[in-house]
């Protein structure tokens, strides 16, 4: 006759085997419903359904099967639309850091809580036959060495891209900043993960001075249409210096 312990045991190992096993079937089943939210495809590989690592992180690669050079290119970003545009260059005979600066400039429109031209970045250029070259334009503190009360530094983004273009690009820049300016203008279609960073962020952004992001008092609904048409006068001016 088994006793209480062994019995508790053998409850154990099979409650552990249930919660494996629907885990198991829940998993594939959550990748689809978070992939149609964001109106993504989930993969296929070996099988086994695969999608981004993070719940609501988006990812798409985007490239042709047309050869460029000698062989076929591709992009990847964590908006379609920009992945779209690095295409779109690449096509038209730019190189991949013509795409990465379009790209960077287009994602500071469609996605203005990580990047933009009143931020910095990093990048890693490595041509064939070259050692890697690594650009820091990160923001800074002010030449005075002190730190501001807003506790924000200056801006690395626009010089960075000037620079990194400068030393390795092939198309001219104002075209390359054209599709940022187009969806900035002219406005995009807010995607349900845009319009979720813009509500969780509400409570500390100054919801009030910001009307294009936070209409009506509150955050924009994803299916409505964003235009940033200051931020698009600004990209002109870049584009024209």
């Amino acid at each position: 006759m088994m006793t209480d312990r062994w019995i508790n045991v053998a409850l154990g190992i099979i409650v552990a085997l249930g919660l494996v096993g629907v885990a198991i079937y829940e998993r594939p089943r959550a990748a689809a419903e978070r992939a149609e939210l964001l109106g993504e495809d989930v993969l296929t590989v070996d099988g086994e359904r695969s999608e981004g690592s993070q719940g609501t992180q988006r990812s798409r690669a985007a490239g042709s099967g047309d050869p460029i050079g000698d062989g076929p290119f591709g992009v990847t970003a964590s908006a379609p639309l920009a992945a779209d545009v690095g295409v779109d260059v690449l096509e038209r005979g730019g190189n991949a850091v013509d795409a990465a600066v379009a790209m960077s400039y287009t994602l500071g429109v469609v996605e203005p809580f990580g990047s933009g031209i009143g931020g910095g970045g990093v990048m890693l250029v490595h041509e064939p036959g070259d050692d890697p070259v690594s650009y820091d334009y990160r923001e800074v503190a002010p030449a005075s060495g002190g730190l501001p009360t807003s506790n924000i530094g200056v801006p690395g983004f626009v010089a960075g891209m000037a620079h990194v273009h400068e030393r390795h690009g092939t198309l001219d820049m104002p075209s390359l900043i054209d599709p940022a300016i187009a969806y900035a203008g002219e406005g995009f279609e807010v995607d349900p993960y845009l319009a979720e960073r813009l509500e969780s962020a509400a409570h500390r952004l100054p919801i009030n001075r910001l009307p294009r992001l936070f209409p009506r008092g509150g955050a924009i609904q994803a299916g409505e249409v964003l235009t940033q048409p200051e931020y698009a006068e600004a990209l002109v001016r870049i584009a024209e210096d």
